[in-house]
């Protein structure tokens, strides 16, 4: 989509020359690089790349004239998400996400996380029976956790959820993210992020930290820190813009991995809505925007084609 939309190029242009004036890795090249699977698993190429994409994104969709309602992002994607609802300008995002990244890079492989299909209350009986320093990182449904802690712990965790029926795994993400071994990053962190404020939207915005809406001024530097500490409560904020009104879900992203949280959120609060992807509903050389846009349409959105 870099080179066959120009919107997307001009806005992913844009994010690079500002990563880049921060000191970031240019992330046009990271982009382009023949390694680029081998080396998204740190998080100063994952999450800046995926910051200029959804982006990009945003930008070339609203050129077609799809334009969101309301917002959700999943922990470092509030960022994303914060853009797109016109809370953050693309540097403040920017400079959230160098930010978040370098910092968090701290904590490379001291810790990981893992999945366990269960809800909050039977997890937290699961780590007090085993004793040991594991976090719940995201709710992202009633059947679907993200565990974060000591590598070791998740391991012997997983092996008695089993033991009670319980599914859960390993994912392949070697940092313990949302968690309390963030907490020593603290000072660090609050120094980086200030001056990262946020401005009211003319668009709903929804939280991923407090699972409900929240006024774009309140996007202090507390709350990213909030945000990369805290339980993201993705459940909860899909749930409350079920509630008030919203239907159609499309999840910016070059690849969908919220979807099925959206649709098991919706289900077990009795709600309804469509649930779309993006980027992965086409084959790689047929990425466009306006075939998103189009399917956005018939199941149902609006287009601003003024």
């Amino acid at each position: 989509m870099y080179l066959s939309d120009p919107v997307f190029r001009k806005s992913f242009d844009k994010t690079n020359a500002v990563f880049v004036e921060l000191g970031s890795a240019s992330v046009i090249d990271l982009l382009m690089a023949s390694d680029l699977p081998e080396r998204l698993h740190r998080a100063p190429v994952a999450q800046p790349l995926l910051l200029a994409i959804q982006i990009a994104l945003v930008d070339s969709l609203a050129a077609q004239g799809l334009r969101p309602h309301a917002t959700l992002g999943h922990s470092a994607g509030e960022l994303a998400a914060a853009y797109a609802a016109g809370a953050l300008t693309r540097e403040i995002a920017v400079r959230g996400s160098y930010a978040r990244s370098q910092t968090m890079d701290e904590l490379f492989e001291k810790g990981s996380m893992a999945a366990l299909v269960c809800d909050a209350p039977q997890a937290l009986a699961l780590i007090n029976a085993a004793g040991v320093e594991v976090d719940i990182a995201a709710e992202n449904s009633s059947r679907s956790l993200t565990l974060s802690g000591k590598t070791e712990d998740l391991k012997y965790l997983i092996k008695l959820a089993r033991k009670q029926r319980i599914v859960g795994k390993m994912l392949g993400i070697p940092y313990p993210y949302h968690s309390r071994f963030v907490d020593p990053l603290k000072s660090r962190l609050d120094q980086e992020l200030q001056g990262l404020n946020g401005v009211k939207s003319p668009v709903a915005l929804y939280s991923g930290c407090l699972g409900d809406l929240v006024a774009g001024d309140e996007l202090t530097p507390d709350y990213w820190w909030r945000n990369a500490r805290g339980t993201v409560q993705f459940r909860q904020g899909v749930q409350a813009m079920a509630r008030d009104g919203i239907s159609i879900f499309l999840e910016i992203s070059p690849k969908s991995v919220l979807r099925t949280y959206v649709r098991d959120s919706l289900e077990e609060g009795g709600l309804t809505g469509e649930i779309l992807g993006s980027l992965e509903e086409s084959h790689a050389e047929d990425y466009d925007a306006r075939r998103i846009a189009m399917n956005v349409m018939a199941h149902g959105g609006d287009l601003d084609v003024a």
